[in-house]
């Protein structure tokens, strides 16, 4: 499996609810919180919330392998 930034192949719908939820994230995750705020002056803040986007479905995806509830705060998984 490959694992890499995200692109323009998968679904359009599932893309725009997950930056949706990124950015609602970000106001309750500290953690995603100071990784946006690292980002944003860098990249903008469209490609860092896809980035942030990126990070937590790593995280739900995680939590899901793992069988566990995602909670705020779950640990980083390295990509």
């Amino acid at each position: 499996m490959h694992r890499g930034h995200i692109t323009h192949q998968g679904n359009v719908q599932v893309r725009s609810i997950l930056i949706q939820i990124a950015w609602r994230a970000i106001e309750k995750d500290q953690a995603l919180a100071q990784f946006f705020n690292r980002l944003f002056p860098r990249t903008g803040k469209k490609k860092a919330i896809v980035a942030v986007a990126r990070k937590l479905i790593g995280r739900i995806r995680a939590a899901f392998q793992k069988g566990e509830e995602y909670q705020l705060g779950y640990p980083d998984t390295p990509l």
